[in-house]
């Protein structure tokens, strides 16, 4: 049976913690830009340079639309591109200018290349393994964290349509990359099958297991490049966010 408490004016459904496991390894998570994916962390565009053939490429698919976004983030306009991915029939970049970040994919219609799509976006780690998404987490209020031990409390938020319902009978895994100083988590959740609403999702206590102890090593959510510092007791901004500000 679940109760509901109130944190820093955010709904908190509490439920015995789920069984998790640490998901091991940077292949299973990714960096997302629109249409271009990075490694795990990434916080400005990786790819190959755009050499004369692809610039050509990108200035005939700009010329092909009408919408001015497309055509202003030209070279020379401020934009910094890379090429992300490539074939003979399209080409994925990924940039970084005025705007912020931004993804544009084209492909070629016969002897053209034309605008598939494009637009600015933020970069969002997001989950490689099918059936999961990369959620928000904090700190749980209630629990301080214990250096000594490998159990984290935790409350966490999920970032997919789930029917305003937490992930009671759905797997959580956090996937736990630890480095001499940080201990950066990002968390899994499993998808709600056959679709959901998006009423907005609940804060959803567990634990994470961080397979070593804590120690004096700060925490990072790491759904959200460069990653978000977790402290203890979370921050008022965290929890009113959703977690997606520290």
């Amino acid at each position: 049976m679940t109760t509901s408490t109130t944190v820093a004016q955010t709904t908190t459904t509490t439920v015995p913690p789920t069984t998790t496991t640490t998901v091991a390894g940077e292949g299973v998570l990714v960096t997302r830009c629109g249409g271009a994916f990075f490694p795990l962390g990434t916080t400005a565009p990786i790819g190959d340079p755009v050499d004369e053939e692809a610039k050509r490429a990108f200035d005939e698919a700009g010329e092909a639309v009408a919408e001015e976004w497309f055509a202003g983030a030209g070279f020379g306009s401020g934009w910094t591109w890379v090429v992300v991915s490539r074939d003979q029939t399209r080409i994925v970049f990924a940039g970084q200018g005025p705007l912020g970040f931004a993804y544009a994919e084209i492909e070629k219609e016969g002897d053209r290349w034309d605008a598939a799509g494009w637009g600015t976006c933020h970069f969002l780690n997001v989950s490689e393994v099918p059936g999961f998404s990369a959620g928000a987490w904090v700190t749980d209020p209630d629990v301080a964290p214990d250096p000594t031990s490998s159990t984290l409390h935790v409350l966490v938020m999920e970032r997919e349509c789930a029917n305003g319902e937490p992930p009671v009978d759905r797997e959580v895994s956090p996937a736990v990359f630890p480095t001499e100083d940080t201990i950066r988590i990002v968390v899994l959740i499993e998808y709600v099958q056959g679709g959901a609403t998006c009423p907005g999702n609940p804060w959803y206590a567990t634990t994470f297991d961080l397979g070593e102890p804590l120690g004096d090593r700060v925490l990072i959510d790491g759904h959200k490049p460069p990653g978000l510092v977790r402290p203890w007791p979370p921050t008022e901004t965290s929890l009113g966010s959703g977690g997606s500000e520290e």
